[in-house]
């Protein structure tokens, strides 16, 4: 079996060309990847120029909302110019590039050698790209989440407590059906009130 290679596919003379030659040099299986950061029309034809150039296979990754969201607004909010004086341009999609070239290599490449590659390619690069640190990062945003849940909730209370300190009954039982919605269930009882958690 043939060992595959991703290669960023701009469909431009020198990534067009480069694909027989791996074939013919390192007898490669050449998988194409082009990332779509806006190009438009620049796209037309891409996947019939990649296969008649001996490609495997094309694929073309929308990054379009990710690029602006996660590279244009932070570079732009963070006055990166390179030497000083020029602005930033194609290079802001690099990283992003980077990031999707390695997903498509790991859908490509299953065996434990490619994913080891691609660990020993995150250290260098800081990715994050890894499953070990992809399932990390999920377990941080997961409990960044319930914190500011359980922040808001404990507030919600807090401002029930004082209204009805203060005989605000139709606040009070306001912030009660705004608690219910989010999942609790507050009881007035005899011996105080009683807080409980709807199982989802």
């Amino acid at each position: 079996m043939r060992e595959k290679v991703v290669l960023a596919y701009s469909g431009g003379l020198d990534t067009t060309a480069i694909i027989p030659w791996l074939k013919e040099n390192y007898d490669y299986d050449v998988v194409c990847c082009c990332i779509d950061c806006g190009q438009g029309n620049e796209l037309d034809g891409l996947d019939e120029r990649a296969k008649l150039a001996g490609a495997e296979k094309l694929y073309i990754e929308d990054l379009t909302d990710e690029f602006c969201d996660h590279y244009i607004v932070p570079c732009v909010q963070a006055g990166a110019v390179y030497e000083h004086k020029y602005l930033l341009g194609t290079s802001m999609a690099r990283p992003g590039i980077a990031k999707k070239l390695v997903e498509i290599a790991r859908k490509e490449n299953k065996s434990k050698k490619y994913s080891d590659l691609i660990s020993q390619m995150d250290e260098i690069m800081g990715l994050d790209i890894s499953l070990e640190k992809i399932k990390i990062r999920e377990e941080k945003e997961k409990n960044i989440i319930k914190k500011s849940l359980n922040c808001d909730i404990e507030n919600l209370i807090a401002k029930r407590e004082e209204a009805r300190k203060n005989k605000q009954w139709q606040k009070a039982d306001e912030i009660r059906e705004e608690l219910l919605k989010k999942g609790i269930v507050i009881q007035d009882t005899k011996e105080g009130v009683k807080i409980d958690y709807i199982k989802k």
